[in-house]
């Protein structure tokens, strides 16, 4: 496995790293850096969820042909709509992600 790196002071590590991930009754593989992993983990804990539970939510809305990119944006979206309402209460996103 190959990591793709995207070094920067200002941005962080930005490796990927690649997970298997049971979403229903199949395995998949999601490559992700380590900052959209945690992430995905502080949101699902922030909504009472497993992270395979929010991964198989994002699976079952996304329009985006790509399950690592509908992860990302959704990790971006919740963070920006976070920022927008100005506080800290956990919310649902019902788009889909493409």
């Amino acid at each position: 496995m190959k990591h793709q790196s995207g070094n920067s002071p200002a941005y962080g590590r930005g490796a990927r790293v690649k997970r298997s991930i049971l979403i229903g009754h199949h395995k998949t593989s999601v490559s992700l850096e380590d900052e959209f992993w945690n992430s995905l983990r502080e949101i699902a804990l922030s909504l009472g969820k497993r992270h395979q539970e929010l991964v198989r939510e994002i699976d079952d809305r996304r329009t985006h042909a790509n399950l690592s990119c509908a992860i990302r944006l959704y990790v971006l979206q919740y963070y920006q709509e976070k920022a927008r309402r100005g506080d800290s209460r956990p919310h649902s996103t019902a788009r889909a992600y493409s």
